[in-house]
């Protein structure tokens, strides 16, 4: 069971991996869906924090005032702290296990 649970952290972390990439490249449509379809597979892996995060400052920077605040209400009702973009686009390999 263990096994399986990591395995899912594994892939999570990896999809925010991609996200994360495709928010650098500027490519903001995809880092948003990239980062929703990690939050509706993986809702209980540590990394859809992450992927909140930058869901919030993709429609952010995609002008899309409404996502961006129901995301960002999402957010603030299950992580303590704001989202800065330092944190959400801190680079962290997706193959580092800890």
């Amino acid at each position: 069971w263990q096994r399986m649970i990591y395995l899912r952290d594994r892939l999570a972390a990896y999809d925010v991996y991609v996200a994360r990439y495709y928010y650098m490249r500027g490519a903001y449509v995809a880092a948003a869906r990239r980062a929703k379809t990690v939050i509706d597979r993986y809702q209980s892996a540590p990394a859809s924090r992450s992927a909140l995060a930058l869901m919030v400052l993709s429609y952010r920077r995609l002008g899309l005032k409404t996502p961006a605040a129901q995301a960002q209400k999402v957010y603030e009702a299950n992580f303590k702290g704001s989202i800065t973009a330092a944190a959400a686009l801190r680079h962290s390999h997706w193959w580092h296990f800890w």
